[in-house]
């Protein structure tokens, strides 16, 4: 069947013109319900809407796609993936949102920010929840690095960091999906203090601080060198004080 052609190439063909499935929806309230191909390339399907989602503008730039599956009227049983362009609207603003049984489960923000069980990411990857992977490797060659200089009085600093047993407060904030686990683990205000350099605080209004756990190990390597300098000067001058009593 062709609809604007005279010669379809496909069950259904059509050629210099949009699929508008609904006409009308009010500003950044509901989802998109349009669907149009008029002046993009092949192979795509387009949300339509004003700069403002308060008007449909065929072919535009901006607009709001979602595909969903499951659920029928019952949003918590669906799964969809929401792709969003221009909206004065911050968290519709150029978003790609994932969602399984009516839950946002990842989200790339407008600057590349992936957040997954979170809908702000701060970070490049910011994750609500726990991680098991088999190995994680940190950029570390010598040609990033500039500056480069040993850590000043490692086993003194290590001596003031002081590590603790706690629960995580799992009621209070949900959203972070904290383990219910006995945990084990620094406070990052205390740390700052000793080193400042292993600790991040979120850019967000309440400024929560995270430690990075994996960049304590410099110190920790530091701290024992510096400890066996230490042994290493008591065993001489114990071997000195035994040949004085022979």
């Amino acid at each position: 069947m062709g609809i604007g052609t005279t010669n379809p190439t496909a069950k259904l063909n059509l050629v210099g013109g949009g699929i508008r499935i609904f006409n009308g929806f009010s500003n950044n309230s509901t989802n998109r319900p349009v669907l149009n191909t008029s002046t993009i390339g092949n192979y795509e399907i387009r949300g339509t809407g004003g700069g403002g989602g308060a008007t449909q503008a065929d072919g535009a730039d901006d607009g709001f796609l979602r595909l969903s599956a499951g659920g029928g009227s019952d949003v918590g049983a669906q799964s969809s993936i929401d792709l969003s362009g221009y909206s004065n609207v911050a968290d519709m603003l150029n978003n790609i949102v994932m969602r399984t049984a009516g839950t946002e489960r990842l989200r790339i923000d407008n600057v590349g920010n992936l957040g997954i069980g979170t809908s702000a990411p701060t970070v490049r990857l910011q994750v609500a929840g726990d991680i098991i992977a088999n190995s994680i490797a940190g950029s570390s060659d010598a040609r990033f690095k500039t500056n480069i200089t040993s850590i000043e009085n490692p086993l003194q600093k290590v001596l003031q960091l002081r590590g603790v047993n706690f629960d995580w407060k799992t009621t209070e904030f949900p959203s972070r999906s904290f383990s219910e686990n006995r945990s084990v683990g620094f406070i990052a205000q205390e740390v700052e203090k000793v080193l400042p350099e292993v600790v991040q605080t979120e850019k967000t209004a309440e400024g929560y601080k995270a430690v990075q756990y994996d960049k304590i190990v410099a110190l920790l390597v530091e701290a024992i060198k510096d400890q066996q300098k230490q042994i290493d000067g008591l065993k001489l001058e114990l071997k000195k004080q035994r040949k004085k009593k022979k």
